[in-house]
């Protein structure tokens, strides 16, 4: 995921306002009590998800960043996949974890 997707991510998550106006949308198209209980819950979940991943640096991560301008211009992309995979791999772990 993008640096400016998590970022606006975060804000969403962040703004009690925000949040608000995800209930209000969802309570327009006529979602039940159960439901909207249902959608603060993911909510919450995403949120200490993408707490939990931005918690700290990943060593791996680190380490992969440190080797790239050491490395020829195909190996250098390819750790910008690998990157991104860890950070993939990394958050369905946690959301495995909070059902």
């Amino acid at each position: 995921m993008s640096q400016d997707m998590m970022g606006q991510l975060q804000q969403m998550l962040s703004d009690p306002e925000m949040a608000e106006k995800l209930k209000q949308a969802l309570g327009s198209f006529g979602a039940a009590p159960e439901q909207q209980e249902q959608t603060e819950d993911a909510t919450q979940k995403i949120k200490q998800v993408y707490e939990q991943i931005n918690s700290g640096p990943d060593p791996r991560v680190s380490l992969l960043k440190a080797l790239k301008p050491y490395m020829n211009h195909t190996r250098s992309a390819q750790v910008d996949t690998a990157v991104r995979l860890l950070g993939l791999t990394k958050m369905s772990g946690l959301f495995k974890e909070l059902q």
